[in-house]
């Protein structure tokens, strides 16, 4: 298994490379980042993959735009190159379109061509991906849920849904209805100016036990065990996702403290924001590798509380960057702590 943790501004994309039973080559795209991300890192990376690859899975974890955007750049220009098109084999999407008619609610018809650019808003971006997604016919008439149904058993490569849930996409649905009668997302540069914690000591916030509530739309996010069976290499991957739902599923797995499951890495939910990541998600699995996808720069994310709060329960785990500076300024009041030590800047990860 490789793991890429792409350049996504403040967002997530992930090429997540695995091998089957065969040892032919399984390839996973998660999340395609800010816009700006995208076209500045990420573009000539995965246009030179398509050119000598197959893409076999897309992911695309929720409708935020600091996971979506750049999915307009690429979708757009697969329209125009059959070629590219044909090496995607699935994408999997919560799309507002499927999620409408999987809650038996009202829908509109998908029409080619009707993207409206003029709006920024994480609404308007969802629409925008489904309709590409449908111009490429690669809009799956299906939703998934963490009901079982959707998982992926293929070759070697086991794929396990821990979220959503039912109710998360009912509010969504509520949500982006709401959303939709806007042209701009009034509420980011409130978001943008969100304080850090980084003040603060690590020790100090060790005894820090606040959760936040997470969106409507962050809760919707798929999360997912991505497993290399040949190796039984495992990473979790959370997207923005919720902890209280993951830990369910994993109870109803079977996965207890003494049941533990075994993960290599862990891509940390929302960034490494804390969230509502309680001891009860790190009481059910055993990992101590730790993935933070962010430049910081809209929302100060990770926070500093996160990794306190997993130190805290593994003193022996180990986080891993991809972007500079965001230890530094993690460990702007602490410059010296042994903490730093265990803050890596590194975007490949190859697991054994």
């Amino acid at each position: 298994m490789e793991i890429q943790m792409l350049k996504a501004g403040h967002g997530d994309c992930f090429l997540i490379k695995l091998k089957t039973d065969d040892d032919t080559p399984y390839n996973i795209l998660v999340d395609s980042g800010t816009a700006i991300s995208y076209s500045v890192h990420n573009e000539k990376i995965i246009d030179k993959f398509l050119e000598e690859n197959i893409l076999d899975l897309i992911i695309i974890t929720h409708s935020d735009e600091d996971h979506i955007k750049g999915f307009s750049r690429l979708f757009n220009k697969l329209l125009k190159c059959p070629t590219k098109r044909s090496r995607i084999k699935k994408v999997i999407y919560n799309s507002p379109h499927e999620i409408a008619k999987h809650l038996q609610r009202p829908t509109y018809p998908l029409v080619k061509k009707t993207r409206d650019l003029s709006t920024d808003t994480s609404a308007a971006s969802a629409k925008e991906i489904q309709e590409l997604l449908f111009d490429l016919e690669l809009l799956e008439d299906k939703v998934v849920l963490n009901d079982g149904n959707g998982d992926i058993q293929e070759n070697g490569i086991s794929i396990t849904y821990l979220a959503p849930t039912e109710s998360t996409l009912e509010a969504f649905h509520d949500q982006y209805l709401r959303d939709m009668q806007k042209r701009v997302d009034k509420d980011a540069e409130t978001r943008g100016k969100r304080e850090s914690d980084y003040d603060s000591e690590i020790e100090t916030l060790m005894l820090n036990t606040e959760i936040h509530k997470l969106s409507a739309y962050n809760r919707v996010s798929i999360a997912a065990i991505i497993k290399e069976n040949s190796t039984e290499s495992a990473l979790i991957m959370l997207g923005d996702g919720d902890y209280e739902i993951v830990c369910d599923k994993l109870i109803s797995m079977g996965f207890t403290r003494d049941n533990k499951l075994m993960a290599n890495y862990t891509k940390l939910s929302h960034h490494g924001s804390v969230g509502n990541l309680s001891n009860e998600f790190l009481e059910l699995v055993d990992c101590s590798n730790f993935l933070i996808s962010t430049d910081g720069t809209r929302y100060n994310h990770p926070d500093k509380k996160t990794l306190a709060r997993i130190w805290q329960y593994n003193r022996n785990s180990v986080f891993y960057f991809n972007y500079e500076g965001r230890i530094e300024e993690l460990f702007r009041n602490e410059p010296l702590s042994p903490y730093k030590r265990q803050c890596i800047v590194q975007r490949s990860i190859y697991v054994p």
